[in-house]
């Protein structure tokens, strides 16, 4: 059914366009922009303003680029 398949895509997605994060103290890297506001506790829109340079970042993450 169409609930099953929408539970399905939720309890495992992944998304290719997102961007991975990394706290530049703990050297801790995340999935999500969504796991980053879990553990801090603060809005989505709130973290993804500051990491894309639209308001003053005062977190210690920022957008992880692997090499």
């Amino acid at each position: 059914s169409i609930s099953r398949v929408r539970l399905m895509k939720n309890e495992n997605y992944k998304n290719p366009s997102s961007k991975k994060i990394i706290n530049t103290i703990t050297n801790e890297v995340f999935n999500t922009i969504s796991e980053v506001c879990k553990k801090e506790n603060i809005k989505n829109s709130t973290l993804s303003m500051m990491l894309n340079g639209k308001n003053k970042n005062k977190t210690n993450y920022i957008f992880y680029e692997a090499k």
